[in-house]
């Protein structure tokens, strides 16, 4: 299961925060995580938890720290 704690800090490393919270949105006037970073960080993610992410399945309607979390979960994490 993915530990909240550790998946910020992956979030922070990304994007140009100091602290991220689960309500930040992730792209634009948020985080201003850019497509690059992104990709970055879900190759992050998938070696901390040792599995691959269909890059596919992360949609349009993910836009904050929290719901992406929340659909990580739903592949298992």
């Amino acid at each position: 299961m993915i530990d909240q704690d550790v998946f910020l800090k992956m979030v922070e490393k990304h994007s140009r925060a100091e602290k991220v919270s689960l309500d930040d949105v992730l792209f634009g006037e948020g985080l201003d995580i850019g497509s690059m970073r992104f990709t970055e960080m879900i190759m992050d993610i998938e070696e901390e938890y040792d599995l691959d992410i269909d890059v596919s399945t992360l949609n349009a309607s993910i836009k904050t720290v929290g719901q992406l979390l929340s659909h990580l979960k739903t592949l298992g994490l």
